[in-house]
């Protein structure tokens, strides 16, 4: 069973991981590559929401849907980024309100499939 599947009954949970990529030199353009691939699978799945760097910093925020926490890790934990051991975290369960999760995503509309737009913001 995939995260974003559950029992009957089961909710998914939110769960935001802020992040730290202390040498970002260190991303070559294949790894890149990769980590895009690997977060554009994540959305395809419902299993991440949002992402991204904050502007002039290391840091990142991801936003994850998962059954548990365990789940939520496992998905960061399989980034290329973390694999590589560029990625620092912490991860946190997220009380996301229904109608700011219905407004984000119609804000999103059609605008969320241009992620390649940003990736490069992603190193």
């Amino acid at each position: 069973m995939s995260s974003a599947e559950t029992e009957p009954g089961q909710e998914l949970g939110w769960y935001a991981m802020r992040g730290w990529m202390d040498d970002t030199s260190a991303v070559s353009p294949s790894m890149l590559d990769e980590h895009v691939s690997y977060l554009r699978r994540l959305m395809a799945r419902g299993e991440l929401l949002a992402g991204g760097p904050f502007v002039g910093t290391a840091e990142r925020l991801r936003i994850y849907r998962a059954a548990s926490h365990e789940e939520a890790r496992a998905l960061v934990e399989a980034d290329p980024y973390r694999i590589a051991g560029l990625l620092r975290y912490e991860l946190h369960p997220w009380r996301l309100h229904h109608e700011v999760t219905r407004r984000l995503l119609t804000a999103l509309g059609p605008r969320a499939d241009r992620a390649s737009e940003t990736d490069a913001d992603e190193r």
